[in-house]
């Protein structure tokens, strides 16, 4: 007993010599002298109005146009006109005929969809079978025999075990029920007003073998048909696709969320399909919602900014020096740019926001954590490395994305997020799965090795620990007053890397110093028009500016100057003014949500985006057309989060 109270006594001093140790309260004390003096300066007046700037555009002709507000003369016909169409969509041929579909497929007994796929995958395996042994086809894949082999067996296990509908076994399933429904949160029968329709039959078994007849003729019909990916995979996409494309019409937010963990494995070579057709899908099934009457639609000052810069990048495509290849990467800029009004409007509760989260969570763990898996076994890139000068470095992780510094950019976006998730977590039983993740990408960022976004994504947490602590601002000046020693305890290969940031001996560093140059006098001849979007245009003008030995370059390696030769300043400057409202509603929301979950939530996104921005001073982070996708669906989320606070806000004061 005498033990125990000489340990507390113990520990009571050590506390207390801390407690009034002079070092530390001068530190405390200049913390909050400059936590003060931020708080009352200029810029945190101008960086925290964003309210008084969103009430002054409430009373401009932008606002009424954009939130329906129709002159007198013509509200009564475009009210009719809105109903009619409503009226239309519900009651139109096509879209009944579609219902009445859907519901057969999830009202089928499982027994009858396992009959037909049973059909399709054994008849297109014999389809595969002929093509190769009797007809000697070199152009089959062996990928559509497994796809046929695969079809039967899971198929015969649904006939076998089958028990109910399809739509019962999908609700019934613990794995269906949490990601259709609980996550996706597709309407459930209840709420679909009613009960699945069941298409009366007298006799099943004629269902069966309709099923089934269909099912070879579709198996026959792959004999006929080649694509790149197989014909019975190709026709496996279609049935997916469509369902896809229902689901997303009856339920937009599901697909918003399947896409934001899609994102960084979406393949490059086709992004117009895989990317820019989801985004247009998503977009254009939330108007339709919006047009018949069931989501809203909200349009503040921050948007009619992203809205202009959406503007310039399409007509950056369409003046460029190189109009065909500049049309259709302006094209898919836009698209990308464009998604972020219907995901801002989608995420209007505390439950879509954490769903979001999650989604951005999952698939940077999953990318981070195969990056980790290929620095552990060797399957690692040198091409983007200085081998003489970084001898310790075997080589740099690329995971989905192929590039280091790619995956870098893109790591810094989600990281913010996962550290912010574990501290709302509030218990380390919780909180533990987001620490793994965060542990995962952080590792997998440092074994990028990419210099530009180490710093990145430490600027982009020095903010965010400030946010939510200001006693960070004491642990900083002692990690200032430590830096000194860091080399002594860091390994080699991290110092030498740091320590060779802004080395023009470094091929890296002296290839970028000089295609800045160029792109600087590029800037100061196409100032007012800009050279166009895209690489073509790039390409085509900067060997007139290039300086010896750096005759080719694919773009600036600088974001704001690729920015600038690519849409002028004024390009740059909406860009700029796009920036400075998303960091003003930041934090607006930061300083006057009274929710500890708006606040770290909406500094997670500054710091990401911050640190982001900040990387961009050394590359051109929007090269890859997924990071640039994933900024602004990082934005989307942001700005919902700082909308969700300040409505929180007025419901309380009222």
């Amino acid at each position: 007993m005498t033990d125990l109270t000489d340990l507390k006594n113990d520990s009571k001093r050590k506390k207390n010599i801390f407690k009034n140790s002079r070092i530390l309260r001068f530190l405390f004390f200049v913390a909050d002298w400059l936590y003060k003096k931020i708080g009352v300066s200029l810029a945190a007046f101008v960086f925290t109005g964003y309210e008084a700037a969103q009430k002054y555009y409430e009373g401009s002709f932008f606002y009424r146009l954009f939130q329906g507000y129709e002159p007198s003369p013509v509200k009564t016909p475009v009210r009719k006109l809105k109903k009619a169409i409503m009226v239309k969509c519900e009651n139109g041929v096509a879209i009944r005929g579609v219902k009445k579909a859907v519901d057969a497929v999830l009202s089928a007994d499982l027994r009858t969809i396992g009959t037909f796929f049973v059909a399709l995958g054994f008849y297109s395996s014999l389809m595969y079978l002929i093509r190769v042994y009797v007809f000697i086809d070199p152009d089959t894949m062996l990928l559509d025999l497994f796809v046929g082999i695969g079809l039967v067996v899971i198929s015969s296990l649904f006939i076998i075990f089958g028990k109910g509908s399809l739509y019962g076994f999908l609700h019934g399933s613990f794995y269906c029920n949490a990601l259709f429904f609980r996550f996706l949160r597709f309407p459930e029968r209840n709420e679909r007003g009613g009960d699945v329709q069941k298409t009366p039959v007298r006799n099943p078994k004629v269902k069966s073998i309709v099923c089934f007849s269909v099912g070879m003729a579709l198996g026959i019909m792959t004999y006929f048909i080649k694509t790149p990916v197989g014909s019975l995979s190709a026709l496996c996409l279609v049935f997916a696709g469509a369902a896809a494309v229902y689901a997303v019409l009856c339920c937009p937010e599901a697909g918003f969320l399947l896409f934001l963990v899609a994102v960084p494995f979406l393949p490059p070579g086709g992004l117009v399909i895989t990317g820019g057709g989801p985004c247009v899908l998503i977009s254009l099934c939330y108007f339709l919602k919006l047009i018949r009457g069931k989501r809203t639609f909200e349009f503040e000052i921050f948007d009619l900014f992203v809205l202009m810069f959406g503007g310039v990048m399409f007509f950056g495509g369409a003046i460029s020096v190189s109009k065909g290849g500049s049309l259709r990467p302006a094209l898919m800029y836009v698209c990308f740019t464009l998604i972020y009004f219907a995901a801002v409007n989608m995420i209007r509760s505390r439950e879509m926001i954490k769903r979001s989260v999650y989604a951005l969570m999952f698939s940077g763990f999953v990318v981070s954590a195969y990056g980790v898996y290929q620095n552990y076994f060797g399957i690692t890139a040198q091409i983007w490395q200085d081998s003489s000068m970084f001898a310790d470095i075997s080589g740099r992780v690329v995971s989905t994305l192929e590039n280091p510094n790619v995956l870098a950019e893109y790591l810094i976006l989600v990281i913010p997020f996962m550290i912010v998730s574990a501290i709302l977590a509030g218990s380390i039983k919780k909180g533990a799965p987001f620490a793994v993740c965060t542990l995962f990408s952080a590792m997998c960022l440092l074994y990028t090795w990419s210099r530009g976004s180490w710093l990145g994504i430490i600027f982009a947490l020095l903010i965010l620990f400030v946010v939510i602590n200001r006693k960070a601002i004491v642990v900083y000046l002692g990690m200032l007053l430590l830096l000194p020693f860091a080399p002594f305890v860091l390994p080699n290969a991290i110092v030498q890397r740091i320590t060779t940031i802004g080395n023009i001996a470094d091929s890296s560093t002296s290839y970028r110093v000089s295609i800045w140059h160029a792109s600087l006098d590029m800037i100061r001849d196409y100032m007012v028009s800009g050279i166009g979007v895209g690489q073509e245009a790039f390409r085509l003008v900067y060997p007139e500016y290039s300086l010896a030995g750096i005759e080719s370059a694919p773009h600036s390696h600088n974001l704001y100057l690729q920015i600038g030769i690519g849409l002028g300043l004024v390009g740059l400057l909406v860009f700029l003014l796009v920036v400075f409202f998303f960091v003003q509603q930041c934090f607006t929301a930061i300083k006057q949500s009274e929710e500890k979950y708006v606040k770290l939530l909406a500094a997670g996104g500054l710091c990401a985006v911050a640190g982001f921005l900040l990387n961009g001073l050394t590359d051109y982070v929007w090269y890859n057309y997924r990071v640039y996708l994933m900024f602004w669906l990082v934005i989307s989320i942001t700005v919902a989060v700082c909308r969700f606070g300040r409505k929180n806000n007025a419901a309380g004061a009222k």
